[in-house]
């Protein structure tokens, strides 16, 4: 322990080179900190312009701690980040969040790698899970965006760019060419996304608010997730973990819990009120989704 906080100090210091020696000395104990020590190299060797030794660090260091969700994490931001390779990247952030899957931040970069690169679906279900399990948080407002940007049928170029830019509708490009499937073939319910936003626009034009509309819009996806045949996309990330949680949660009636209670942060009026005037409904939902049995690794 005292290693490792003498590394940590000597990070903060910008001292990565000691920084770096330090921990790794570290490595060579049995302890509870074995994983930080590795991670902790990491960060030294990224932020000294080595993210290829980065990378190679956390992967050692999963080999050692193999249920480090951190490491993984980390190892995909590397990846993402200073080696712009978007699909070693998505691998990372999914092995963490099979390892834990109520991690929020690892279920936004990876709803950002999928809108960016032509994943609709998951990255409506990854963004759905941010928001669900940090609805107050600093990213909520982000993860809001990204949800609304792909129910009104968009694909983001940009996995950075501002939430506000895609709260307004027509803030972003959108994307061409056909979505991927390697997550699943999720093309019927990709084609619900534009109408479904179409006819939410004109019964806004009538009058009925845009919660409601929310509530149903969502509802009319996961009624369609729910039935659909799982049968090609079980191996996948999405279809074997991702598409049994939503669809539960469909078939169990949470579609109007989950959608006020994740978008309390958002630019839309009453939310925070429904879920205060709800309070016994909004608890059974997240008692059930706090509890709900994620496949094994």
């Amino acid at each position: 322990l005292a290693l490792y906080e003498l590394a940590y100090s000597l990070l903060e210091q910008k001292e990565y080179a000691r920084a770096l020696e330090t921990a790794t000395r570290g490595t060579r104990y049995r302890s509870g900190q074995l994983a930080m020590f590795y991670d902790l190299m990491g960060s030294a060797h990224d932020l000294m312009g080595e993210p290829q030794k980065a990378v190679e660090t956390y992967t050692r260091g999963i080999a050692a701690v193999p249920d480090s969700a951190t490491l993984y994490y980390n190892r995909g931001v590397t990846e993402l980040e200073s080696l712009k390779d978007p699909v070693a990247a998505r691998r990372s952030f999914e092995q963490a969040l099979i390892i834990e899957p109520l991690q929020p931040s690892a279920h936004l970069m990876l709803g950002q790698l999928f809108q960016s690169n032509g994943y609709p679906v998951p990255g409506f279900f990854a963004f759905s899970m941010a928001l669900l399990l940090e609805p107050g948080g600093p990213q909520a407002l982000r993860a809001y965006g990204f949800m609304r940007t792909i129910l009104r049928g968009g694909l983001s170029n940009d996995p950075n760019a501002p939430a506000n830019q895609m709260v307004q509708a027509g803030g972003m490009r959108p994307r061409t060419g056909a979505a991927k499937t390697d997550e699943g073939d999720y093309a019927a319910l990709e084609a619900l996304l534009a109408p479904g936003h179409q006819r939410l626009l004109k019964q806004l034009d009538e009058g009925t608010p845009e919660l409601t509309l929310l509530v149903q819009q969502v509802d009319g996806l996961l009624t369609a997730v729910a039935a659909r045949d799982r049968t090609n996309d079980r191996g996948t990330f999405t279809g074997g973990r991702y598409v049994p949680f939503f669809a539960e949660l469909k078939a169990k009636g949470y579609v109007e819990p989950f959608v006020y209670w994740s978008v309390q942060r958002s630019p839309l009026q009453g939310a925070r009120e429904w879920v205060r005037a709800n309070e016994p409904k909004v608890k059974e939902f997240l008692g059930w989704a706090s509890t709900y049995s994620w496949p094994a690794r």
